[in-house]
């Protein structure tokens, strides 16, 4: 594929991001709605964790089979860009499978995780095509694909609904003991991230 108008691709690029990983976060967001909410509200059936977790344990090694080890935590996909320079994106649809099964049936992984495979391997898609683009005009098109795809996330969330749900908390009411443990907890969380950079 030839790209005649950068700024254009750049603009396809960024809409097709933001809408795939709205579409991701909408998707789970709608598994977990299904499957623990409504549901057990119509099924009253004790060892119904059970059956559904066993259910989406199938699904989960089905995809691991087909697609291989996914989703790969944050750290991994890293990894894998610096070393080659890509991410696997041949089969993206199976990243994204293999990335919603666990988020949805109670897998001990986090967003992050399946999106950051999600996103490197779609990335990596699009890479291929911006090395036609001339330096000058990089920057620029980078730019416009980040709007785009932080725009189009924005407006479907806000006229669809879905995104990231973040829980929250009421007011914290810390006694004595919780206020006196406070000073030596910031020094031991600050130490513990220097030795971790070091």
């Amino acid at each position: 594929m030839r790209i005649k108008n950068p700024f254009l691709f750049a603009t396809v690029v960024g809409i097709g991001a933001g809408g795939l990983i709205w579409l991701f976060l909408k998707l789970m967001e709608l598994g977990l709605i299904l499957f623990w909410e409504t549901l057990p509200a119509i099924i009253d059936f004790a060892f119904y964790p059970l059956v559904i977790c066993g259910l989406g344990g199938i699904a989960v090694g089905i995809c691991q089979k087909k697609f291989g080890k996914n989703p790969e935590v944050l750290e991994e996909v890293i990894n894998k860009v610096k070393a080659t320079g890509r991410y696997e994106y041949k089969k993206l649809y199976g990243l994204f499978l293999s990335a919603l099964f666990p988020l949805i049936f109670g897998g001990c992984v986090g967003p992050e995780a399946g999106l950051s495979g999600v996103v490197a391997g779609y990335g990596s898609w699009s890479a291929k095509y911006f090395k036609q683009i001339s330096a000058k005009t990089k920057k620029a098109v980078f730019v416009i694909a980040i709007i785009f795809g932080v725009g189009v996330i924005y407006l479907l969330t806000t006229f669809l609904g879905g995104g990231m749900v973040l829980h929250r908390f009421g007011a914290a009411s810390p006694d004595n003991m919780e206020v006196f443990w406070f000073i030596p907890l910031v020094l031991i969380g600050a130490a513990a991230a220097y030795f971790y950079i070091a």
